[in-house]
Parts: C-alpha cells; structure tokens; sequence
C-alpha cells in the first residue's frame, strides 16, 4: 500500500493496559485517552518530515481503517491528525 498526497498509513500499536490502584482499565473505560500510538507504514508525497517507521502518536478519531489482504487494519490518517514524532 502507498499514501498518496496528505495521507499517511499507521499500523497501530497496542498499548499496554493502564492500571489505577492495581486494577487494570478496561479499553472501553480508557476512553479518556484523545491520542493513539502506531507505527507509519507509508507517507505520501506531501507529508513533510514523517518518513516510513516512525512511531507517531495520532488522534484517536481522525481517519478511518484500511484493511489488507491479510486481514490486518491500518489507519489511514491526514497529515494534520499526526501530534508527534515518538522518539
């Protein structure tokens, strides 16, 4: 797959659980959370300074899935739903 033009296409990574007082939060109750972390698969031509591999946090609610032949469900977001490089 190849993004083209302001897209960008994340695999998302699965975040470990978040514990409150040694009870683990479910993901339906760790909705508070606005920003999801995945890796950058592909980046199309006018996304400047994300390059393939990057670990990107995104907005939860920007853009929609993509699935593969495989099965596997990306995220293909704009540009501008992209927050930050994880270094």
């Amino acid at each position: 797959m190849q993004a083209l033009n302001f897209y960008v296409i994340v695999e998302p990574i699965k975040d470990a659980p978040r514990m409150v007082g040694g009870l683990e939060i479910a993901d339906k109750q760790d909705s508070d959370v606005r920003y999801l972390t995945g890796k950058v698969i592909s980046v199309g031509e006018r996304v400047p300074v994300v390059v393939p591999g990057n670990i990107v946090k995104y907005d939860r609610h920007g853009g929609h899935g993509l699935p593969d032949d495989s099965g596997n469900i990306y995220k293909v977001l704009k540009g501008d739903d992209l927050v930050a490089i994880v270094e």
